[in-house]
Protein backbone atom coordinates (compact mmCIF):
# COMPACT_ATOMS: atom_id res chain seq x y z
CA UNK A 1 0.00 0.00 0.00
CA UNK A 2 2.75 2.54 1.24
CA UNK A 3 4.68 1.56 -1.75
CA UNK A 4 2.13 2.42 -4.74
CA UNK A 5 2.17 6.17 -2.74
CA UNK A 6 5.95 6.15 -3.39
CA UNK A 7 7.46 4.95 -0.23
CA UNK A 8 10.83 3.64 -0.70
CA UNK A 9 11.07 -0.01 0.84
CA UNK A 10 12.76 -0.71 3.48
CA UNK A 11 14.66 -3.97 3.86
CA UNK A 12 12.87 -5.57 6.74
CA UNK A 13 9.82 -5.59 4.02
CA UNK A 14 12.00 -7.83 1.94
CA UNK A 15 13.11 -10.17 4.35
CA UNK A 16 10.20 -10.59 6.12
CA UNK A 17 8.05 -13.82 5.56
CA UNK A 18 6.17 -13.62 2.47
CA UNK A 19 9.39 -11.69 0.88
CA UNK A 20 11.41 -12.90 -1.70
CA UNK A 21 14.63 -11.22 -3.76
CA UNK A 22 16.61 -12.42 -6.59
CA UNK A 23 20.64 -11.70 -5.63
CA UNK A 24 21.30 -8.46 -7.54
CA UNK A 25 24.04 -5.45 -6.47
CA UNK A 26 23.39 -2.55 -5.66
CA UNK A 27 21.99 -0.01 -7.67
CA UNK A 28 20.27 -2.67 -9.84
CA UNK A 29 17.07 -1.41 -11.31
CA UNK A 30 14.44 -3.51 -10.38
CA UNK A 31 10.38 -4.46 -10.56
CA UNK A 32 8.44 -4.93 -7.39
CA UNK A 33 5.82 -7.41 -7.18
CA UNK A 34 2.95 -7.98 -5.12
CA UNK A 35 2.70 -11.97 -3.88
CA UNK A 36 0.78 -13.39 -6.35
CA UNK A 37 0.49 -10.82 -9.16
CA UNK A 38 2.14 -10.77 -12.96
CA UNK A 39 2.70 -7.82 -13.42
CA UNK A 40 5.15 -5.34 -11.54
CA UNK A 41 3.52 -2.59 -9.33
CA UNK A 42 6.93 -0.21 -8.99
CA UNK A 43 10.38 -0.09 -10.48
CA UNK A 44 12.91 1.01 -8.08
CA UNK A 45 16.74 1.11 -7.74
CA UNK A 46 18.32 -0.85 -5.25
CA UNK A 47 20.84 0.85 -2.33
CA UNK A 48 22.41 -2.14 -1.08
CA UNK A 49 22.85 -5.98 -2.66
CA UNK A 50 20.27 -8.64 -1.75
CA UNK A 51 23.75 -9.47 0.00
CA UNK A 52 23.80 -6.71 2.57
CA UNK A 53 20.20 -6.38 2.72
CA UNK A 54 19.52 -9.64 3.92
CA UNK A 55 22.54 -9.80 6.49
CA UNK A 56 22.28 -6.22 8.00
CA UNK A 57 18.51 -6.32 7.91
CA UNK A 58 18.23 -2.77 8.21
CA UNK A 59 17.59 0.86 6.22
CA UNK A 60 16.52 1.37 2.91
CA UNK A 61 16.96 -1.43 0.35
CA UNK A 62 14.90 0.20 -3.07
CA UNK A 63 14.44 3.50 -3.91
CA UNK A 64 11.04 3.97 -5.70
CA UNK A 65 11.32 5.51 -8.61
CA UNK A 66 8.43 4.35 -10.71
CA UNK A 67 4.62 3.26 -8.89
CA UNK A 68 1.57 2.19 -10.65
CA UNK A 69 -0.67 5.30 -11.41
CA UNK A 70 1.69 7.61 -10.35
CA UNK A 71 2.44 10.59 -12.59
CA UNK A 72 4.20 8.97 -15.32
CA UNK A 73 1.73 5.74 -15.53
CA UNK A 74 -0.76 8.52 -16.06
CA UNK A 75 1.08 10.40 -18.38
CA UNK A 76 1.04 7.42 -20.75
CA UNK A 77 -2.20 6.30 -20.15
CA UNK A 78 -3.34 9.41 -21.25
CA UNK A 79 -0.94 9.68 -24.34
CA UNK A 80 -2.98 6.20 -25.46
CA UNK A 81 -6.26 7.79 -25.22
CA UNK A 82 -4.98 10.53 -27.57
CA UNK A 83 -3.68 8.66 -30.06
Amino acid sequence: RFVLSGANIMSPGLTSTGGRMDDVPAESIIAVYAEGKEHALAIGVTTLSTETIRSENKGVAVENTHYLKDGLWLLRRHGEAAA
